[in-house]
């Protein structure tokens, strides 16, 4: 009798070891996946409010925001250089991206640099 308490004692303890390993592998590999999966649906829901904002602007709004979401923190004198288009016609585009919240003017030296909201 003592010795097969002593061996149900053991095979008790050697599976709660093997329970304990089992979840530190679990916790180490598939813990990870999960953040990556939900870092991935972040991202895309933010693909989907940056594509559903860009149903609602005109031609030349579209190009520099898409322009400014490809190169978060662009100045505004490399942006105008890209797009080729007119210093009043960006400043005016600018503006009005900036009074609907879809961008962020901030200065830098002469300049101001540009990032996206959306």
């Amino acid at each position: 009798m003592p010795i097969e308490r002593g061996l149900s004692m053991s095979h008790a303890g050697i599976g709660i070891f093997a329970f304990i390993i089992a979840l530190g592998f679990y916790l180490i590999f598939f813990n990870k996946t999960e953040d990556r999966l939900i870092k991935r649906l972040g991202e895309e829901k933010e693909n989907e409010k940056f594509e559903f904002a860009m149903k609602f602007l005109n031609p030349f709004e579209a190009k520099v925001l898409r322009k400014i979401k490809e190169e978060e923190g662009i100045t505004q004198s490399t942006l105008r250089l890209k797009l080729d288009m007119s210093k009043a016609k960006l400043s005016y585009v600018l503006q009005d991206l900036e009074k609907r919240e879809l961008i962020k003017r901030v200065e830098k030296g002469k300049t101001l640099q540009i990032f996206s909201k959306v």
